[in-house]
């Protein structure tokens, strides 16, 4: 069960496009169900005896005990979990009711980012683990980013015994394990997500919790759209007049935006041939393919075979569009050869081109050349 909501948006220029959101209302369901056999049962009993050992394990040597955190993960399937984290001088223990234990070494480990705001905020450890994990990870936490998150409460044992007993040796210049202190502009889109349901989570637990009874801000942590749905909720509400992709970013400050592709190597060269029937231009557009067939890759764009004497740009824009998807990958951007059909205004066409109601695609394409052909047998030219 969800929620949806649509507005319009206007790109300044061209045709304009729809914009939605949504939020599915059953996400706190469960979806899965899962439990240890007995042969991983006993794997994680002895996975917490290393805690105990004295002497260095797979995981180094114990530098704190078992203390409470959450782990999460970009997954659908995943939610904050609570259990007990122990750090080691090479790796990480992390015990959970429902998992069992999670062994993270320094062989599965490419990088571990520690993020903390201020001392009043939720701590998060966010582990970049390699594909050699997985088959070891309960399948709620896998996700297509391969990061896992401890979020460590603040003012918590694991958040004091993370700064007195783990930071100093995980920064050694002899540890093994890459650790970063970063700050919120180095996370990705989905870790700044993660981060900030876990620390709405936490949120939600802080005293006094009858005042907030009934708010929606209590559900914030099980509803993560939430937030974001209720502003484009209250956007969309307003009216039906379209609102300019330029001003999205303010509206929706947490927001990630496409951004236009700004660099001319990147673009895509788009050559436009005009000229009246008759004037031969369908020759000119095949000679030019044939000569630089050998050179480099030349592609036509063939008008809309229902209106092939008239131009629609709406048609050339969405082939634009499907243009830049079916082109990713190994290899140069291929020249874009562009006929006008009929008796069309090429300055339509220069409009179709410059002004894509997608920004995105907009920056991806330039015009290299505007030719037009003339037949002085087939042409009368006043003032000439």
């Amino acid at each position: 069960m969800g929620l949806q909501r649509e507005f319009i948006r206007d790109p300044k220029y061209g045709t304009v496009s729809s914009d939605s959101c949504y939020t599915v209302l059953t996400t706190t369901v469960p979806r899965y169900a899962c439990w240890l056999m007995e042969s991983d049962v006993k794997q994680s009993e002895e996975a917490q005896h290393l805690a105990k050992k004295e002497e260095a394990t797979c995981l180094g040597t114990a530098l704190t005990v078992a203390d409470a955190a959450y782990v999460f993960s970009s997954s659908l399937l995943s939610s904050p979990e609570e259990g007990k984290i122990i750090f080691f001088s090479e790796g990480l223990l992390f015990v959970h009711s429902q998992y069992g234990s999670i062994t993270l070494s320094k062989d599965h480990i490419s990088t571990i980012k520690f993020y903390d705001p201020d001392s009043s905020a939720v701590a998060s450890l966010l582990v970049e683990y390699k594909s050699s994990l997985l088959p070891h990870l309960p399948f709620p936490l896998h996700s297509a980013d391969r990061c896992l998150v401890f979020a460590l409460q603040p003012r918590s044992k694991s958040h004091r015994a993370f700064y007195s007993k783990v930071l100093s040796v995980w920064q050694n210049s002899k540890s093994d394990l890459p650790l970063q202190m970063v700050d919120q502009k180095q996370l990705t889109w989905n870790q700044k997500n993660m981060h900030s349901r876990l620390q709405k989570l936490h949120d939600s637990q802080e005293p006094p919790v009858a005042k907030r009874r009934g708010s929606l801000k209590t559900s914030y942590s099980q509803l993560p759209e939430q937030d974001m749905f209720l502003q484009h909720f209250a956007l969309s509400s307003i009216g039906q007049e379209p609102i300019l992709y330029d001003h999205l970013g303010v509206l929706f400050p947490s927001a990630e935006l496409r951004n236009p592709v700004s660099s001319l190597g990147d673009k895509v060269v788009v050559t436009i041939i005009t000229g009246l029937p008759g004037s031969h231009k369908e020759r000119l557009c095949n000679y030019l393919v044939q000569l630089n067939k050998e050179r480099g890759r030349w592609v036509v764009y063939k008008p809309d075979p229902d209106s092939f004497d008239s131009f629609s740009a709406s048609h050339l824009q969405q082939y634009l569009s499907g243009f830049l998807e079916s082109q990713r990958g190994p290899g140069g951007k291929p020249r874009l050869l562009v006929l006008s059909p009929g008796y069309t205004d090429v300055l339509d066409v220069v409009q179709a081109v410059l002004f894509h109601p997608d920004p995105v695609v907009q920056a991806c394409f330039t015009i290299g050349a505007v030719t037009a052909c003339v037949d002085p047998l087939a042409s009368c030219v006043e003032h000439r």
